[in-house]
């Protein structure tokens, strides 16, 4: 019984190793690391920096809007439980702000994406992440997070005015629309 467990354990393994798309030789995580480490989180600008962000937001809209789920699988990791504890492990992983910022880049096509946008209001250090991720989506979030006004949870009514409140100084675009998709 054990060989088969360990089998089945292996090959459950390397099925999540092989569903991270690649785009030229490199895997979504490591694109998303240059895109939010040497583009948005950076603010000194270095000589190459700028290129190597650019060349990651290229890469991120060629994979194409099949990348958006996989995006979304990230947000949700750890986050099973719908609990204040699992949403905050979630938030402290890197990689699930990097997940939001990208999805920024899709505009309304990360619409899926929203509810899971929703879910993670409440952690207050989301705030600014997910409103850039909310105005790159664009207008069609709106009832998503008017609906979240309404709740009596107020980190979650914090999240959504802010989230609102950035769309409305930013006119709806956090980061520039792409003609590549």
């Amino acid at each position: 019984m054990k060989p088969v467990l360990t089998l089945l354990m292996l090959s459950v393994l390397a099925s999540a190793v092989a569903d991270e798309p690649v785009h030229q030789g490199r895997k979504l995580s490591a694109w998303l690391d240059d895109f939010h480490n040497h583009g948005l989180r950076t603010r000194v600008v270095r000589p190459g920096v700028s290129e190597r962000a650019e060349a990651a937001r290229v890469a991120l809209l060629e994979m194409g809007t099949n990348i958006i789920p996989v995006l979304g699988h990230i947000l949700r990791a750890d986050g099973t439980e719908k609990t204040p504890q699992s949403v905050s492990r979630r938030l402290d992983g890197y990689q699930a702000e990097q997940a939001a910022y990208a999805l920024a880049l899709f505009g309304e096509k990360a619409l899926p994406q929203v509810p899971t946008l929703i879910e993670l209001l409440p952690e207050k250090k989301a705030a600014h992440t997910l409103s850039v991720a909310f105005a790159g989506i664009g207008p069609g979030t709106l009832p998503a997070l008017s609906q979240a006004l309404t709740n009596c949870d107020p980190r979650l009514h914090h999240g959504a005015v802010c989230a609102i409140r950035f769309q409305a100084m930013t006119g709806a675009r956090a980061l520039p629309p792409s003609n590549a998709l």
